[in-house]
């Protein structure tokens, strides 16, 4: 039976990159950056949250978005939630 510290040996162990196969040697790490999705404008949100009756939990789930996304949008659109804050 292998143990622990031999496997850890075992990926330890560094090739010189001229020994990997190409499609690694030229393997870039997607960049993964934050930000619109596009799937988000303030038409949709605005009847999204019409349909839940200003329910921002509920309006994100409808959208597919996360709360957090939703809610960042409408941080930088006030507008919009000046008219469900009147009507809880």
């Amino acid at each position: 039976m292998i143990k622990a510290q031999e496997i850890k040996k075992l990926f330890l162990v560094s090739l010189p990159i001229t020994k990997l196969p190409v499609a690694l040697r030229e393997y870039k790490k997607p960049v993964l950056k934050r930000g619109p999705s596009g799937k988000l404008d303030f038409d949709t949100i605005k009847s999204a949250l019409e349909k839940t009756g200003g329910n921002k939990s509920r309006a994100a789930k409808l959208l597919g978005a996360g709360r957090a996304t939703l809610y960042r949008f409408l941080g930088e659109h006030l507008e919009i939630l000046k008219h469900y804050r009147a009507h809880p």
